[in-house]
């Protein structure tokens, strides 16, 4: 008959485990875990024990954490606000070195490119068209005018699909 080991002992003390007969039927078996639960028991009752702590303790640690708030609380905080000044400065400094000079911010405003490019292009398409590019003007007008009627053909035709599929 094999006898019970640790962890047996443990599963059946945590009830993971049930001990069959056979062990219940065994002296020494029975003897272990029985040891071993009130082992378990005085364990927890000192833990327990430990655990309390009456009115006079409390009282102790409630005055000892606000002595050290209140001894260290002078010295962080000038701490704290010497760190807050440096970072303002050292922000400062950095706008003012790094940000672009009133004069060039107002060059920069003036010369935009996607504004010259339109201007250009606006240019372009006012200039007259020669006489001998005058077929072409009326051949891209045709095809323009037939490629919008393509587009609004499929439009109307993409709008009746859907509403057959709902």
């Amino acid at each position: 008959m094999n006898h019970l080991n640790n962890d047996d002992i443990a599963g059946f003390l945590i009830n993971t485990g049930v001990p069959d007969n056979d062990i219940l039927s065994c002296e020494e078996c029975v003897a272990d875990l029985n040891r071993m639960r009130s082992q378990m028991e005085e364990v927890r009752h000192d833990l327990a024990a430990a655990a309390e702590r009456d009115a006079i303790f409390w009282a102790r640690q409630c005055h000892a954490i606000r002595q050290r708030i209140n001894s260290g609380s002078g010295e962080i905080r000038l701490r704290w606000a010497a760190c807050v000044a440096a970072l303002v400065a050292i922000a400062a400094v950095l706008v003012v070195s790094s940000g672009p000079r009133p004069g060039e911010m107002a060059r920069t405003a003036r010369v935009d490119p996607d504004y010259v490019l339109m201007a250009e292009i606006q240019q372009t398409l006012a200039r007259p068209v020669p006489n001998a590019v005058e077929p072409m003007r009326v051949l891209a007008s045709d095809m323009d005018v037939a490629w919008r009627a393509h587009l609004q053909q499929m439009q109307s035709q993409n709008r009746s699909r859907s509403g057959e599929r709902q």
